[in-house]
């Protein structure tokens, strides 16, 4: 999954599960509501013993999701259940048996709790809408009905992202189109994150870590560039001492390897999406993905502290795992 088609990424969609946005928005929202109910009926369908109906048709559900309103689309999937009863009972007459079929109530009946959720999420989504960012904050330390909706309302994707062990992440990058970000959480063949791919209790101790970003963040920092800074400076006076004193030429070398991984790493980030939040404004989002970002810089730094590791630039190497 990369570049994703909207009508083939929702029949995806769907069979993962319910889609959460970053942002807790009504647009985005109906689409796991139109999830819900698509469920809920095929549900029905299936207690009745009558076929399900087939997923594709979550696609021209959506497309009365998006030119009408989540209503008609509703609708079209009631209508479509109704229909599937008919044939089921049409089908079984013809083989002289007794089919059970669906209504109307019986479909109100099987959505009536769906009904109550969906009256309750649009109207957390509207507060929502209405709050500002430290009306928000404050919701998150508060225990009433209505402020506990809103914390989980607001917090659901970042609940979800540390709760699921193989996130699906997507982004709208245009009308038509998702972009599946950070695919190898969700293929198995790819590696990511942290992970320690061999260790050798040797002397020296030498490991073999794999990882992308996370490892990265391990090694920057402002007050590391500021370091690092400082002895390319000193560098170029050692340079004049070279030619006397081989240690001083063996430190110029490994400081030199520092300096150039450190600019690699730099480069890499500047290229991810870790200075993208800096672009975003100041808001309750933004405050939660800094959040986010700074508990998976530390999950990444214990796996280093569970195994006693500590990484040395002068003896790190940049891999490109794409060439």
């Amino acid at each position: 999954m990369n570049i994703l088609n909207k009508k083939s990424a929702l029949e995806i969609f769907y069979n993962i599960g319910l889609p959460i946005p970053l942002q807790a928005n009504k647009e985005y929202y109906e689409i796991n509501l139109l999830f819900q109910h698509f469920k809920k009926v095929n549900s029905l369908l299936t207690q009745k013993k009558i076929q399900p109906l087939r997923i594709k048709l979550i696609n021209e559900a959506h497309d009365f999701l998006t030119s009408s309103s989540l209503e008609s689309a509703e609708q079209f999937i009631c209508e479509c259940a109704l229909e599937q009863s008919e044939k089921s009972i049409a089908a079984a007459k013809k083989k002289k048996e007794e089919k059970e079929g669906i209504n109307q109530e019986d479909i109100d009946k099987a959505l009536r709790n769906y009904k109550k959720e969906k009256e309750n999420t649009y109207a957390t989504l509207d507060a929502i809408e209405h709050m500002s960012r430290d009306e928000l904050e404050d919701c998150l330390t508060k225990n009433d009905r209505a402020s506990k909706r809103i914390k989980e309302k607001s917090l659901s994707f970042f609940t979800h992202f540390d709760k699921v062990a193989r996130p699906l992440v997507c982004i709208s990058i245009s009308e038509t189109q998702f972009k599946v970000l950070g695919r190898a959480l969700v293929n198995k063949k790819e590696q990511t994150g942290l992970e320690l791919k061999e260790i050798k209790k040797n002397s020296p101790l030498g490991a073999i870590i794999e990882g992308g970003v996370a490892l990265a963040q391990l090694f920057t920092g402002e007050k590391r560039a500021n370091e690092l800074h400082s002895i390319e400076l000193q560098s170029k006076q050692l340079d004049l001492e070279i030619k006397r004193e081989t240690l001083k030429q063996e430190k110029l070398k490994t400081t030199m390897m520092e300096i150039k991984v450190e600019q690699e790493l730099t480069t890499l980030i500047h290229q991810s999406d870790i200075k993208t939040i800096e672009q975003i404004p100041d808001s309750f989002t933004r405050n939660r993905l800094q959040k986010a970002y700074m508990r998976e810089d530390s999950n990444s730094r214990q796996v280093m502290n569970n195994y006693g590791l500590h990484l040395e630039l002068g003896s790190t190497s940049i891999i490109d795992a794409k060439a």
